[in-house]
Protein backbone atom coordinates (compact mmCIF):
# COMPACT_ATOMS: atom_id res chain seq x y z
CA UNK A 1 0.00 0.00 0.00
CA UNK A 2 2.78 2.41 0.86
CA UNK A 3 4.39 1.65 -2.24
CA UNK A 4 0.96 2.52 -4.38
CA UNK A 5 0.75 5.69 -2.32
CA UNK A 6 4.16 6.96 -2.85
CA UNK A 7 3.87 5.78 -6.67
CA UNK A 8 0.55 8.08 -7.26
CA UNK A 9 2.27 10.78 -5.51
CA UNK A 10 5.06 10.74 -7.96
CA UNK A 11 2.64 10.19 -10.52
CA UNK A 12 0.33 12.94 -9.64
CA UNK A 13 3.67 15.32 -9.78
CA UNK A 14 4.70 14.41 -13.29
CA UNK A 15 0.98 15.37 -14.45
CA UNK A 16 1.43 18.41 -12.61
CA UNK A 17 4.51 19.33 -14.41
CA UNK A 18 3.50 18.21 -17.69
CA UNK A 19 0.16 20.47 -17.03
CA UNK A 20 2.78 23.35 -16.40
CA UNK A 21 4.77 23.06 -19.68
CA UNK A 22 3.51 21.08 -22.67
CA UNK A 23 1.71 24.30 -23.83
CA UNK A 24 -2.01 24.24 -24.97
CA UNK A 25 -3.06 20.84 -25.38
CA UNK A 26 -6.48 19.34 -25.25
CA UNK A 27 -7.72 16.42 -26.73
CA UNK A 28 -9.56 17.18 -29.70
CA UNK A 29 -7.96 20.29 -30.11
CA UNK A 30 -4.53 20.89 -31.34
CA UNK A 31 -0.96 19.62 -29.56
CA UNK A 32 1.65 22.57 -29.60
CA UNK A 33 3.91 21.66 -26.60
CA UNK A 34 6.47 24.70 -25.10
CA UNK A 35 9.86 23.70 -26.27
CA UNK A 36 11.16 27.23 -23.99
CA UNK A 37 9.95 30.00 -22.29
CA UNK A 38 12.09 33.14 -21.51
CA UNK A 39 11.58 36.37 -19.35
CA UNK A 40 13.69 39.11 -21.22
CA UNK A 41 15.83 40.73 -18.68
CA UNK A 42 14.06 44.42 -17.69
CA UNK A 43 15.91 47.05 -17.96
CA UNK A 44 12.97 50.17 -17.65
CA UNK A 45 10.53 49.88 -16.08
CA UNK A 46 7.60 48.50 -17.57
CA UNK A 47 8.50 46.16 -20.99
CA UNK A 48 6.17 43.69 -23.31
CA UNK A 49 6.85 42.09 -26.67
CA UNK A 50 4.92 43.02 -29.53
CA UNK A 51 6.06 41.19 -32.62
CA UNK A 52 8.55 38.37 -33.19
CA UNK A 53 9.74 36.69 -36.39
CA UNK A 54 12.00 33.59 -36.42
CA UNK A 55 15.19 33.58 -37.38
CA UNK A 56 17.13 31.00 -39.65
CA UNK A 57 19.18 29.22 -36.72
CA UNK A 58 15.51 28.42 -35.10
CA UNK A 59 15.71 31.23 -32.90
CA UNK A 60 13.66 34.26 -32.74
CA UNK A 61 13.79 38.60 -33.01
CA UNK A 62 11.85 40.55 -30.69
CA UNK A 63 10.33 43.78 -31.10
CA UNK A 64 10.24 45.12 -27.45
CA UNK A 65 8.30 47.96 -25.92
CA UNK A 66 9.03 49.85 -23.07
CA UNK A 67 7.77 52.44 -20.72
CA UNK A 68 10.85 54.44 -18.98
CA UNK A 69 8.96 56.03 -15.84
CA UNK A 70 10.78 55.72 -12.64
CA UNK A 71 9.89 59.05 -10.91
CA UNK A 72 8.14 58.78 -7.58
CA UNK A 73 4.33 59.75 -8.82
CA UNK A 74 4.62 56.95 -11.80
CA UNK A 75 2.84 59.13 -14.26
CA UNK A 76 3.36 59.12 -17.56
CA UNK A 77 5.13 61.65 -19.59
CA UNK A 78 5.75 61.85 -23.49
CA UNK A 79 8.69 60.15 -24.72
CA UNK A 80 8.72 57.67 -21.69
CA UNK A 81 7.48 54.59 -24.36
CA UNK A 82 10.64 53.38 -26.36
CA UNK A 83 11.25 50.18 -28.82
CA UNK A 84 14.22 47.98 -28.79
CA UNK A 85 15.22 44.80 -30.54
CA UNK A 86 16.32 41.58 -28.69
CA UNK A 87 17.81 38.16 -30.50
CA UNK A 88 17.61 35.05 -28.70
CA UNK A 89 19.16 31.24 -29.99
CA UNK A 90 17.15 28.29 -30.53
CA UNK A 91 16.70 27.69 -26.64
CA UNK A 92 15.82 30.96 -25.90
CA UNK A 93 18.67 32.06 -24.41
CA UNK A 94 19.51 36.14 -25.40
CA UNK A 95 22.20 36.87 -27.66
CA UNK A 96 22.10 40.77 -28.38
CA UNK A 97 19.76 43.59 -27.65
CA UNK A 98 19.65 46.62 -30.27
CA UNK A 99 18.52 49.87 -28.51
CA UNK A 100 16.63 52.48 -31.28
CA UNK A 101 19.64 55.47 -31.30
CA UNK A 102 18.09 59.19 -31.01
CA UNK A 103 15.03 58.50 -28.31
CA UNK A 104 13.36 62.07 -28.06
CA UNK A 105 11.45 63.62 -25.58
CA UNK A 106 9.33 64.84 -28.30
CA UNK A 107 7.37 61.72 -28.89
CA UNK A 108 7.04 58.10 -27.44
CA UNK A 109 7.71 55.12 -29.86
CA UNK A 110 5.11 52.22 -30.95
CA UNK A 111 6.83 49.42 -32.39
CA UNK A 112 5.36 48.41 -35.97
CA UNK A 113 6.54 44.94 -36.96
CA UNK A 114 10.10 43.57 -37.41
CA UNK A 115 10.86 41.68 -40.61
CA UNK A 116 13.70 39.23 -41.68
CA UNK A 117 15.20 39.57 -44.75
CA UNK A 118 16.40 35.60 -45.88
CA UNK A 119 17.00 35.98 -48.95
CA UNK A 120 21.16 37.62 -48.00
CA UNK A 121 23.62 35.30 -47.01
CA UNK A 122 23.83 36.69 -43.09
CA UNK A 123 20.15 37.70 -42.50
CA UNK A 124 19.20 40.92 -41.10
CA UNK A 125 16.23 42.62 -39.99
CA UNK A 126 14.06 45.45 -40.89
CA UNK A 127 11.88 47.44 -37.97
CA UNK A 128 9.24 49.59 -38.35
CA UNK A 129 7.85 51.55 -35.59
CA UNK A 130 5.65 54.80 -35.50
CA UNK A 131 6.66 58.44 -33.37
CA UNK A 132 3.94 59.56 -32.00
CA UNK A 133 3.82 63.26 -30.55
CA UNK A 134 1.79 65.30 -27.95
CA UNK A 135 -0.85 65.37 -30.82
CA UNK A 136 -1.21 62.20 -31.57
CA UNK A 137 0.31 62.31 -35.02
CA UNK A 138 2.97 59.95 -36.09
CA UNK A 139 5.81 60.04 -38.15
CA UNK A 140 7.48 56.96 -39.61
CA UNK A 141 11.07 55.20 -38.34
CA UNK A 142 12.82 52.63 -39.99
CA UNK A 143 15.91 50.36 -38.84
CA UNK A 144 17.97 48.13 -40.90
CA UNK A 145 19.83 45.58 -38.34
CA UNK A 146 22.15 43.18 -39.20
CA UNK A 147 22.66 39.64 -37.25
CA UNK A 148 24.91 40.61 -34.75
CA UNK A 149 22.41 43.49 -33.64
CA UNK A 150 24.58 46.34 -35.46
CA UNK A 151 22.60 48.85 -37.38
CA UNK A 152 23.39 49.18 -40.84
CA UNK A 153 21.40 52.29 -42.00
CA UNK A 154 18.20 54.46 -40.48
CA UNK A 155 15.49 56.67 -42.01
CA UNK A 156 12.32 58.48 -41.34
CA UNK A 157 9.20 59.15 -43.20
CA UNK A 158 7.67 62.24 -42.38
CA UNK A 159 5.87 65.05 -43.55
CA UNK A 160 3.92 67.58 -41.96
CA UNK A 161 0.85 65.43 -41.48
CA UNK A 162 0.27 61.98 -40.00
CA UNK A 163 2.07 59.52 -41.19
CA UNK A 164 2.06 55.54 -39.95
CA UNK A 165 3.37 52.61 -40.96
CA UNK A 166 1.71 49.19 -41.19
CA UNK A 167 3.30 47.08 -42.30
CA UNK A 168 6.52 45.27 -44.98
CA UNK A 169 7.31 42.72 -47.38
CA UNK A 170 10.77 41.58 -48.56
CA UNK A 171 10.95 40.92 -52.05
CA UNK A 172 14.57 39.95 -52.75
CA UNK A 173 17.74 40.51 -51.38
CA UNK A 174 17.71 44.63 -52.72
CA UNK A 175 14.14 45.10 -52.15
CA UNK A 176 11.62 45.83 -49.59
CA UNK A 177 7.87 47.10 -50.28
CA UNK A 178 6.40 49.65 -46.42
CA UNK A 179 3.35 50.23 -46.38
CA UNK A 180 0.70 52.63 -44.38
CA UNK A 181 -1.31 55.36 -44.49
CA UNK A 182 -0.66 59.54 -44.85
CA UNK A 183 -2.01 62.54 -45.39
CA UNK A 184 0.93 64.65 -45.92
CA UNK A 185 2.20 66.63 -48.80
CA UNK A 186 5.62 67.21 -48.37
CA UNK A 187 8.41 65.91 -47.31
CA UNK A 188 8.62 61.80 -47.50
CA UNK A 189 5.28 62.47 -49.14
CA UNK A 190 5.37 65.39 -51.29
CA UNK A 191 4.19 63.85 -55.04
CA UNK A 192 1.17 62.83 -53.08
CA UNK A 193 -1.51 63.53 -55.28
CA UNK A 194 -3.96 66.31 -53.57
CA UNK A 195 -7.23 64.74 -52.19
CA UNK A 196 -7.33 66.51 -48.29
CA UNK A 197 -8.04 62.66 -47.19
CA UNK A 198 -5.92 59.80 -45.62
CA UNK A 199 -4.37 57.58 -48.45
CA UNK A 200 -2.97 54.33 -48.33
CA UNK A 201 1.43 54.58 -49.07
CA UNK A 202 3.31 51.48 -50.51
CA UNK A 203 7.16 52.89 -50.83
CA UNK A 204 9.80 50.80 -52.59
CA UNK A 205 13.00 50.75 -50.49
CA UNK A 206 16.92 50.13 -51.16
CA UNK A 207 17.61 47.22 -48.54
CA UNK A 208 20.94 48.08 -48.71
CA UNK A 209 20.86 52.16 -47.98
CA UNK A 210 17.58 52.60 -47.32
CA UNK A 211 16.91 55.07 -50.13
CA UNK A 212 13.00 55.11 -51.43
CA UNK A 213 13.17 54.08 -55.02
CA UNK A 214 9.52 54.20 -55.77
CA UNK A 215 6.61 56.19 -53.93
CA UNK A 216 3.20 54.98 -54.89
CA UNK A 217 -0.33 56.55 -53.42
CA UNK A 218 -3.86 54.86 -53.58
CA UNK A 219 -7.20 56.12 -52.96
CA UNK A 220 -10.71 54.14 -53.76
CA UNK A 221 -12.63 57.34 -53.91
CA UNK A 222 -13.60 56.98 -49.94
CA UNK A 223 -12.73 59.74 -47.65
CA UNK A 224 -9.52 57.82 -45.83
CA UNK A 225 -7.63 55.26 -47.03
CA UNK A 226 -4.84 52.72 -45.50
CA UNK A 227 -3.08 49.75 -46.42
CA UNK A 228 -2.80 47.02 -44.12
CA UNK A 229 -1.47 43.88 -46.35
CA UNK A 230 0.46 43.51 -48.95
CA UNK A 231 0.50 39.95 -50.64
CA UNK A 232 3.07 39.04 -53.78
CA UNK A 233 2.89 36.20 -55.82
CA UNK A 234 4.68 35.80 -58.87
CA UNK A 235 2.18 32.99 -59.69
CA UNK A 236 -0.56 35.47 -60.16
CA UNK A 237 -0.93 37.40 -63.71
CA UNK A 238 -2.10 40.24 -61.07
CA UNK A 239 1.14 39.75 -58.55
CA UNK A 240 -0.01 42.13 -55.71
CA UNK A 241 -2.92 41.53 -53.72
CA UNK A 242 -3.73 44.66 -52.11
CA UNK A 243 -5.71 44.73 -48.65
CA UNK A 244 -6.49 48.27 -46.91
CA UNK A 245 -9.00 49.82 -44.92
CA UNK A 246 -11.70 52.44 -45.73
CA UNK A 247 -13.84 55.00 -44.17
CA UNK A 248 -16.36 57.41 -45.52
CA UNK A 249 -17.52 58.96 -42.13
CA UNK A 250 -20.21 56.33 -41.50
CA UNK A 251 -18.67 52.90 -41.60
CA UNK A 252 -15.04 51.29 -41.97
CA UNK A 253 -14.70 48.82 -44.80
CA UNK A 254 -11.94 46.90 -45.90
CA UNK A 255 -10.82 47.44 -49.63
CA UNK A 256 -9.22 45.09 -51.99
CA UNK A 257 -7.06 45.66 -55.03
CA UNK A 258 -4.78 43.29 -57.60
CA UNK A 259 -2.38 44.78 -59.90
CA UNK A 260 0.29 43.36 -62.00
CA UNK A 261 2.73 46.14 -60.93
CA UNK A 262 2.76 48.61 -58.34
CA UNK A 263 2.46 51.55 -61.07
CA UNK A 264 0.06 50.06 -62.79
CA UNK A 265 -2.68 52.12 -64.32
CA UNK A 266 -5.39 48.93 -64.64
CA UNK A 267 -6.05 47.41 -61.40
CA UNK A 268 -9.04 45.38 -59.77
CA UNK A 269 -11.06 46.72 -57.05
CA UNK A 270 -13.46 45.17 -54.48
CA UNK A 271 -14.79 46.83 -51.23
CA UNK A 272 -15.60 43.53 -48.88
CA UNK A 273 -18.98 43.38 -48.07
CA UNK A 274 -19.94 46.87 -48.93
CA UNK A 275 -23.74 46.23 -48.55
CA UNK A 276 -24.21 45.61 -44.75
CA UNK A 277 -24.05 48.34 -42.21
CA UNK A 278 -21.22 46.45 -40.08
CA UNK A 279 -17.85 48.06 -39.71
CA UNK A 280 -14.76 45.78 -40.52
CA UNK A 281 -11.45 46.23 -39.36
CA UNK A 282 -8.92 43.97 -40.55
CA UNK A 283 -7.71 41.19 -38.41
CA UNK A 284 -5.64 38.67 -40.33
CA UNK A 285 -4.95 37.18 -44.15
CA UNK A 286 -3.11 33.83 -45.27
CA UNK A 287 -3.19 32.67 -49.52
CA UNK A 288 -4.20 28.83 -49.08
CA UNK A 289 -3.76 28.51 -53.15
CA UNK A 290 -3.77 30.72 -56.43
CA UNK A 291 -6.09 33.24 -55.38
CA UNK A 292 -7.65 31.39 -52.49
CA UNK A 293 -7.73 33.41 -49.43
CA UNK A 294 -8.86 32.91 -45.68
CA UNK A 295 -9.17 36.41 -43.80
CA UNK A 296 -10.22 37.54 -40.44
CA UNK A 297 -11.78 40.71 -39.40
CA UNK A 298 -12.48 42.70 -36.28
CA UNK A 299 -16.13 43.56 -36.44
CA UNK A 300 -17.85 46.11 -34.58
CA UNK A 301 -21.76 46.56 -34.02
CA UNK A 302 -23.59 48.38 -30.89
CA UNK A 303 -20.22 49.26 -29.17
CA UNK A 304 -19.33 45.31 -29.04
CA UNK A 305 -16.40 43.61 -30.96
CA UNK A 306 -17.31 40.09 -32.53
CA UNK A 307 -14.73 38.26 -35.22
CA UNK A 308 -15.89 37.32 -38.81
CA UNK A 309 -13.84 34.74 -40.92
CA UNK A 310 -14.38 34.19 -44.29
CA UNK A 311 -12.95 31.88 -46.76
CA UNK A 312 -12.68 33.07 -50.53
CA UNK A 313 -11.75 32.85 -54.56
CA UNK A 314 -10.93 35.67 -56.35
CA UNK A 315 -11.38 36.32 -60.36
CA UNK A 316 -10.98 38.88 -62.46
CA UNK A 317 -14.39 39.87 -64.62
CA UNK A 318 -15.26 42.85 -66.36
CA UNK A 319 -12.45 44.97 -65.10
CA UNK A 320 -13.24 44.11 -61.67
CA UNK A 321 -12.74 41.72 -58.51
CA UNK A 322 -14.94 39.84 -58.40
CA UNK A 323 -15.14 37.54 -54.27
CA UNK A 324 -16.94 34.86 -54.39
CA UNK A 325 -17.20 32.66 -50.41
CA UNK A 326 -16.85 29.40 -49.50
CA UNK A 327 -17.64 30.21 -46.26
CA UNK A 328 -18.31 33.10 -43.88
CA UNK A 329 -18.55 33.39 -40.52
CA UNK A 330 -19.92 36.82 -39.94
CA UNK A 331 -20.13 37.00 -36.14
CA UNK A 332 -17.53 34.67 -33.94
CA UNK A 333 -17.78 36.01 -29.87
CA UNK A 334 -15.24 35.16 -27.64
CA UNK A 335 -16.95 36.81 -24.36
CA UNK A 336 -20.30 38.31 -24.80
CA UNK A 337 -20.50 42.10 -24.04
CA UNK A 338 -16.30 42.63 -25.00
CA UNK A 339 -15.39 45.61 -26.29
CA UNK A 340 -11.80 44.81 -26.60
CA UNK A 341 -11.97 41.10 -29.19
CA UNK A 342 -8.54 41.93 -31.18
CA UNK A 343 -6.28 39.23 -33.03
CA UNK A 344 -2.58 38.62 -32.41
CA UNK A 345 -1.57 36.12 -35.24
CA UNK A 346 -2.90 34.62 -38.55
CA UNK A 347 -0.39 31.87 -39.43
CA UNK A 348 -0.98 28.57 -41.27
CA UNK A 349 -0.99 25.61 -39.48
CA UNK A 350 1.08 22.62 -40.01
CA UNK A 351 -1.59 20.00 -40.22
CA UNK A 352 -1.90 21.19 -44.20
CA UNK A 353 -5.55 21.76 -43.48
CA UNK A 354 -6.31 24.60 -40.89
CA UNK A 355 -5.00 28.28 -39.94
CA UNK A 356 -3.34 28.95 -36.41
CA UNK A 357 -4.79 32.27 -34.77
CA UNK A 358 -4.47 33.70 -31.88
CA UNK A 359 -6.70 36.74 -30.20
CA UNK A 360 -6.85 39.06 -26.93
CA UNK A 361 -9.53 40.17 -25.18
CA UNK A 362 -10.92 41.59 -21.81
CA UNK A 363 -10.18 44.53 -19.86
CA UNK A 364 -6.35 45.96 -19.37
CA UNK A 365 -6.52 44.51 -15.10
CA UNK A 366 -7.82 40.74 -16.80
CA UNK A 367 -6.55 40.39 -20.52
CA UNK A 368 -6.97 36.81 -21.87
CA UNK A 369 -5.94 34.81 -24.88
CA UNK A 370 -8.03 32.09 -26.98
CA UNK A 371 -6.17 29.56 -29.74
CA UNK A 372 -8.44 28.86 -32.91
CA UNK A 373 -7.91 26.22 -34.90
CA UNK A 374 -9.78 27.51 -38.10
CA UNK A 375 -10.04 24.60 -41.26
CA UNK A 376 -9.49 26.49 -43.86
CA UNK A 377 -11.79 24.47 -46.33
CA UNK A 378 -14.95 24.31 -44.35
CA UNK A 379 -14.51 27.03 -41.44
CA UNK A 380 -15.16 24.85 -38.61
CA UNK A 381 -13.58 26.15 -35.43
CA UNK A 382 -11.66 24.43 -32.84
CA UNK A 383 -10.84 26.87 -29.40
CA UNK A 384 -8.80 26.39 -26.75
CA UNK A 385 -7.90 29.17 -24.19
CA UNK A 386 -4.52 28.98 -23.04
CA UNK A 387 -1.68 31.14 -21.08
CA UNK A 388 1.67 29.27 -19.81
CA UNK A 389 1.23 30.82 -16.31
CA UNK A 390 -1.21 32.93 -14.39
CA UNK A 391 0.09 36.84 -15.39
CA UNK A 392 1.00 36.10 -18.84
CA UNK A 393 -0.47 37.94 -22.01
CA UNK A 394 0.25 37.46 -25.52
CA UNK A 395 0.52 40.36 -28.13
CA UNK A 396 1.62 38.10 -31.23
CA UNK A 397 1.83 34.90 -32.34
CA UNK A 398 4.61 33.91 -35.32
CA UNK A 399 4.37 30.70 -36.68
CA UNK A 400 6.54 28.53 -39.58
CA UNK A 401 4.15 25.81 -40.51
CA UNK A 402 7.29 24.21 -42.29
CA UNK A 403 9.19 23.50 -39.58
CA UNK A 404 5.91 23.00 -37.32
CA UNK A 405 7.20 25.69 -34.53
CA UNK A 406 5.50 29.15 -33.39
CA UNK A 407 6.46 31.67 -31.47
CA UNK A 408 4.60 33.91 -28.64
CA UNK A 409 5.63 37.24 -27.14
CA UNK A 410 4.03 39.28 -24.87
CA UNK A 411 4.27 40.32 -20.98
CA UNK A 412 4.77 38.81 -17.82
CA UNK A 413 3.31 40.75 -14.32
CA UNK A 414 6.13 41.44 -11.33
CA UNK A 415 3.88 38.50 -9.34
CA UNK A 416 4.58 35.74 -11.89
CA UNK A 417 8.48 36.36 -12.42
CA UNK A 418 10.53 33.47 -10.64
CA UNK A 419 12.84 34.93 -7.87
CA UNK A 420 16.02 34.40 -9.97
CA UNK A 421 14.89 36.97 -12.50
CA UNK A 422 16.66 40.15 -12.30
CA UNK A 423 14.78 44.04 -12.79
CA UNK A 424 14.01 46.80 -11.66
CA UNK A 425 10.87 47.49 -8.84
CA UNK A 426 7.74 48.10 -10.84
CA UNK A 427 5.84 47.09 -14.05
CA UNK A 428 5.74 44.03 -16.49
CA UNK A 429 8.50 41.75 -18.14
CA UNK A 430 8.64 41.22 -22.30
CA UNK A 431 7.68 37.45 -22.20
CA UNK A 432 8.84 34.59 -25.09
CA UNK A 433 7.34 31.03 -25.65
CA UNK A 434 8.41 28.78 -28.41
CA UNK A 435 6.07 26.07 -29.14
Amino acid sequence: MRKLFIFLVLLSSLLMISCETAGPVNPGLFSLPVQWVTTLQRTTDGEQGVFLEQTSDGGYVVLVEYTDTLNPSNERALGDNGVKLSKLDNIGEPQWTYELPDKSDAYDEKGAFVIRNGYVKAETYLIGVNKIDKNNSSDIKLSYVNNSGNLIWETSLSGSGNDVICGALILDQYKALVYGKTNSYDGSFDNRPLNYDDDGFIFVINNENGEISERHYYDSGRVDNSIKRVLYNPADPQKYFIIGEINDGKLNKLWMRKIAQLNATASYDHIFKADDAENYFFGGITETSLNSYVLGCEKNAGGENDLGFYGFNTTVENNALVVSFSFEIDHYSLETGSAAEQFIGFSPFSDGESILIGTKYGSESSYRNTFLLLNRETGAIKQQEYRYKVGVVYEHLNGNPFSSTYGLTGSVTPAALESNIKRVAGGHAAWVESL
